[in-house]
């Protein structure tokens, strides 16, 4: 597998609520998009990926603690 090297991101949070709740949900978007791209780069059926993202969102919802 392809390393690849560090990228360093400087981030100053918002300070204003809004601005916090805007952020959270860009990154969560940002997020989303990545393993939603992944996923669909895997080589397998559409069913299987279905149930893959199905997966994913419902351990989201309920976390193991």
């Amino acid at each position: 597998m392809r390393q690849h090297a560090p990228v360093h991101v400087i981030l100053y949070s918002p300070k204003d609520e809004d601005n916090k709740r805007a952020l959270a949900r860009k990154i969560a978007q940002i997020h989303g998009d990545a393993v939603n791209r992944q996923i669909n780069e895997l080589n397998c059926p559409a069913e299987q990926k279905q149930q893959l993202l199905d997966a994913i969102i419902a351990a989201s919802k309920h976390p193991e603690r």
